[in-house]
């Protein structure tokens, strides 16, 4: 489950009001976007944040898989 701080959410209550706003010219209560938010973040949430993680992810195992070539110096014998 992801969970916000207080802060963060009433932050994106906000936006959503101001969203509605700007883009349908329609006040909506703060209930509207609190349930709305809570639809998103329940359904939404969960699968972008799987795709970051597994994003992450992978950029790390780039990263020690290039490690052999980044770090080692190449040995020269006499």
């Amino acid at each position: 489950m992801i969970t916000l701080t207080k802060e963060e959410k009433q932050s994106a209550v906000e936006s959503i009001r101001g969203f509605f706003l700007d883009e349908f010219e329609q006040e909506i209560s703060e209930l509207k976007a609190v349930l709305l938010f809570d639809f998103f973040l329940g359904h939404l949430a969960p699968a972008v944040y799987n795709k970051a993680i597994a994003d992450a992810s992978r950029y790390m195992r780039e990263r020690i898989e290039d490690m052999d070539g980044s770090l080692f110096e190449t040995e020269t014998h006499r």
